[in-house]
């Protein structure tokens, strides 16, 4: 076989190959931008699916009072958790925040001690200098994750503040640990190894966050 015939039939072996590349990629093309379409329709569904925390932002006294929820927090885990008997702890930290800058202008934090009495069942809540018996967890995450009118800051905070526009930031937190309870776990620091610090700082943020988190911020809004 000269070697024109041959490259000929190698030319026209690559094109058929080429052709039938060509076509499957064309079959190929609907079907992967119908999954991709599916995906996008899901993804969107349960977007609009999911519950978002309802604000609602008051203004008394020149300072913000501020009505949400955030029992999104209490999951099936979280749930079987305050209802074990041990003693359980939930705290809401809410900070404003002027659009467009990472300094707080105020921040407030709020707690409850809960601990399920297992022969009473009732569960006991000790919210900061209150004490309450509810009947129930759902009166619990009413209780302490569903604030009405809290005041995050004083006037004075926001004076400056008048005519910007700022955002509210919520971190509910079950079980965090405390800072001083995290210095306890980690030990002392004073390490002269370089890698030292580096460790310890990956450790912190394994071992000394809460047992589940929620984050979310509310709509901006202007400063009367």
């Amino acid at each position: 076989m000269s070697d024109d015939v041959f490259q000929l039939r190698a030319r026209s072996l690559r094109q058929g190959h080429s052709r039938r590349s060509l076509f499957r990629r064309s079959l190929l093309r609907p079907g992967i931008a119908w999954f991709a379409f599916v995906l996008l329709a899901l993804g969107v569904a349960e977007a609009q699916t999911t519950p978002l925390p309802q604000f609602r932002v008051q203004w008394v006294d020149g300072a913000p009072a501020l009505s949400f929820g955030a029992g999104r927090l209490v999951n099936r885990d979280v749930r079987r958790a305050l209802e074990s008997g041990l003693k359980k702890r939930i705290v809401l930290t809410v900070q404003s925040f002027r659009v467009g800058s990472s300094q707080p202008i105020a921040t407030r934090r709020q707690w409850c001690d809960i601990t399920h009495d297992l022969w009473d069942n009732s569960y006991l809540v000790r919210q900061e200098s209150r004490s309450d018996r509810l009947a129930s967890v759902s009166e619990v995450v009413r209780r302490c994750l569903a604030p009405r009118n809290l005041r995050v800051g004083a006037a004075k905070n926001y004076r400056r503040q008048r005519g910007r526009e700022l955002y509210f930031a919520v971190r509910a937190e079950f079980n965090p640990i405390s800072s001083s309870r995290c210095r306890q776990l980690l030990g002392s620091n004073d390490s002269d190894d370089s890698i030292g610090p580096i460790v310890v700082n990956i450790v912190r943020r394994s071992i000394c966050q809460a047992e589940r988190s929620l984050e979310f911020r509310s709509p901006s809004a202007r400063v009367p």
